[in-house]
């Protein structure tokens, strides 16, 4: 493993020189779609705010609870498909969306 306590390392002169940079960012891919896809720069900053806004109430759900989210509305698994491929009481799973469902809904109201 390399050591990179030497001010004069790469590593320290690109962190420190950083500071300094006007532009230093790469686009995502993911900016780089919504550029593509929107004609409008209102329409490409209004998809970004719409996914953060996705992204932070998926945050608010435990990791069983976002998993079993995302399969059952983004991949359309049912809640007894989600419980067998869990060896999971289907009950649990529809309680697990439920809750997921209750908390995202509540985020949202809130926002």
């Amino acid at each position: 493993m390399k050591n990179y306590r030497n001010s004069d390392s790469a590593v320290n002169k690109y962190a420190c020189g950083l500071e300094n940079t006007v532009a230093c960012s790469v686009i995502s891919a993911e900016d780089e779609y919504i550029n593509e896809f929107f004609d409008m720069p209102e329409q490409a900053a209004k998809e970004r705010r719409r996914r953060k806004l996705a992204e932070q109430a998926l945050d608010t759900l435990t990791e069983t609870q976002r998993r079993r989210y995302i399969l059952h509305h983004a991949y359309g698994q049912t809640t007894r498909e989600i419980a067998a491929a869990e060896c999971a009481h289907f009950t649990t799973v529809h309680e697990s969306l439920q809750t997921a469902e209750r908390k995202i809904k509540q985020f949202l109201e809130n926002g």
